[in-house]
């Protein structure tokens, strides 16, 4: 009988790791294919879409050139691309998607217009000029509303700057309330997502010339952004990527590339 110990060891090893691997019914989905779709953007170097994906859900690609935006039409395809040839993405990553002004539906902000999103999956483009400086867009409720909120990271100024999202009309909708908050030295991105399981969006920022990242917490009143913490990785930091797990709390992920100003462009895309 002491012979078939290690077997049965084994044995039930094996099972374990199986059902690691292998699905269970509840968890087994149907395949879907998508068929391959060429996005015709000029100078395309970035693309941004919105979880949970469904049949509304725009895929975004950007470049200096405008966005592109197709919707997922939930049969393995997409619906025709549109193109904004105004609506430019310069840089990395400056395309970001959510309701800034609460009618349900996503729209697509970058650093010079905003595309509000319609039914029927066509959008209202308007100009709206990010603050001086900004290199980066990220959208998320950071105060707990109703509304997305926006969130751009300032080179110049060594500033995370936090727009308020707020209810209005697509052509002449104006962002909220706007806050300044100090970062690091020349912060290459910023991105916003739950970082202490609250109800209240948190930003993190990528600063490139001091390889730290400097994290402020949401919360419901202003100056909306407290509760400064600065880390120092052991590498250089160009920008900031959030891999969400559950809905109340966010995995921080960096992505390291040359924190130098002429390679900002330079750093890959993800």
């Amino acid at each position: 009988m002491t012979r078939l110990v290690p077997s049965l060891r084994w044995f039930v090893a094996l099972v374990a790791f199986l059902g690691l691997v292998i699905p269970s019914a509840a968890d087994a989905q149907s395949p879907t294919t998508f068929s391959q779709t060429t996005i015709p953007v000029s100078g395309a170097f970035t693309v941004a879409m919105k979880a949970p994906v469904t049949t509304t859900t725009p895929l975004v690609a950007g470049g200096p050139g405008g966005v592109s935006v197709l919707t997922n039409n939930g049969a393995g395809s997409f619906l025709p691309s549109l193109s904004f040839p105004g609506a430019s993405a310069p840089s990395l990553p400056a395309v970001a998607i959510g309701d800034v002004n609460g009618d349900t539906y996503d729209d697509i902000v970058t650093l010079t217009t905003i595309l509000f999103g319609q039914a029927g999956g066509t959008y209202i483009q308007q100009s709206v000029g990010a603050p001086s400086g900004a290199g980066s867009v990220d959208v998320g409720n950071v105060n707990g509303d109703a509304y997305a909120d926006m969130v751009f990271s300032a080179w110049g100024s060594n500033s995370a700057i936090l727009r308020l999202g707020k209810p209005g009309t697509p052509g002449s909708w104006s962002p909220g309330a706007t806050v300044s908050v100090p970062v690091g030295a020349n912060p290459f991105s910023a991105r916003i997502g739950k970082l202490n399981g609250d109800a209240y969006g948190d930003v993190v920022v990528a600063n490139g010339s001091n390889n730290s990242i400097t994290v402020y917490l949401g919360g419901p009143g202003f100056p909306y952004l407290t509760n400064r913490a600065d880390y120092q990785p052991a590498a250089p930091v160009a920008r900031i990527r959030m891999s969400s797990r559950s809905p109340t709390s966010t995995t921080i992920w960096t992505l390291m590339c040359s924190p130098s100003a002429a390679g900002r462009a330079r750093c890959p895309s993800s």
